[in-house]
This record gives C-alpha cells, structure tokens and sequence, in this order.
C-alpha cells in the first residue's frame, strides 16, 4: 500500500531504519564475539598432556589442555556501545590459576611468579615465554573470514521495516 508523500513521512521511515540497524548491528556483534569465544576454545584444545610433559601442539599452532584453565577462563564481555558503534572483547579472564601454579602454593621463590590464565594466554599468543602458539588471532581471523559473513548476511539480510 502507497504512503502519502507527506511532510515528516522520510523521517519516519528514516528512523525506523536507523533503529532497525542499531538493533541488528547490536545482534551481529553478539553473534560474531560468541563465535570467536567458541573458536578460541577449539583453539585452545590441541591434544592434552599433563604438567612437565612434552607437548602434543606444534608450534605456530595452538595450545594443548594441561588443566583446562585457559579454556575455562575465556570468555567475552558484554556488547555495548562505544563512540557511536558497538564493541566487545573476547579473551580469558583475569584471575584465573592452575591447580598447580596458584599464588596461594608458591612458597619458594620462583623466577618467574605464577601466571593467571590471562597472563598466560598472552604468553602463549605473543611467544614472551619463548614458542609461539597463538589461539586467540587465528579465532578472531576465522569469524573476519568465515563466520563473520555468513553472520552479517543472517542478520542484515532479513527484510526491513516498512510502512
């Protein structure tokens, strides 16, 4: 049905649009940061070895599980809204540590003082503890080049507003 070309009538429209794409722009971010959760996970879990053993992960590829803290700790933070677009983060959480590298367990000096998962992560991302095995880059590079627009199509693909 036509709608009269009355004064106010492309502001309306106009805004519906602006609030439809705020909405949904909200929507992608959400999806597309629990899909980088959900791959640096994987990314995390190459094989699994117990403490001073040898590790399974070739390097250049991601971490293998020891405890599972560093799978456990990651998550994201809420979307929310920044400077006039939405953000998020995803990474593990501070705080924290392995059943067997707890600061509450360190009686002996240490060289190196214990490592929560984050600090940890990052080590193991950046190679600051002397091999490289990133999860968290390779996450965020699989949602820009296979989930991410798959998603945008998902969700600014479905039919607008109209009056």
């Amino acid at each position: 049905m036509a709608v009269p070309l009355a004064p106010g009538v492309f502001t309306e429209i106009f805004g519906m649009v602006a609030a439809e794409a705020d909405a949904r722009s909200q929507r992608a971010v959400t999806l597309m940061t629990l899909a980088c959760e959900a791959q640096a996970k994987v990314n995390v879990s190459h094989g699994s070895h117990t403490v001073n053993t040898p590790t399974p992960a070739v390097e250049g590829s991601g971490p293998s599980v020891i405890s599972g803290t560093l799978r456990r700790s990651i998550t994201h933070t809420p979307v929310r809204v920044i400077m006039g677009g939405w953000t998020a983060m995803v990474g593990p959480a501070p705080g924290f540590y392995t059943p067997y590298c707890h600061p509450k367990h360190h009686y002996k000096p240490h060289p190196k003082p214990p490592a929560d998962s984050a600090r940890y992560g990052y080590y193991l991302e950046t190679g600051d503890w002397g091999h490289v095995y990133p999860w968290l880059g390779p996450a965020l590079h699989m949602v820009e080049i296979v989930s991410g627009p798959v998603i945008l199509r998902e969700v600014f693909g479905a039919p607008w507003p109209s009056l």
